[in-house]
């Protein structure tokens, strides 16, 4: 789910698991790093 940080410009994206944020992802990153870094809990299920 992308989020509206207090700053503009910057792109966001917010794990989810259980109804709760559980990583925030902020700025441009490499599609690989997107893919990545959730992986941890998008694991678990």
């Amino acid at each position: 789910m992308l989020f509206h940080p207090p700053w503009n410009g910057l792109p966001g994206l917010n794990v989810h698991q259980g109804g709760e944020v559980v990583q925030t992802i902020v700025g441009a990153k490499p599609k690989a790093a997107l893919e990545r870094e959730p992986a941890t809990f998008l694991s678990d299920r």
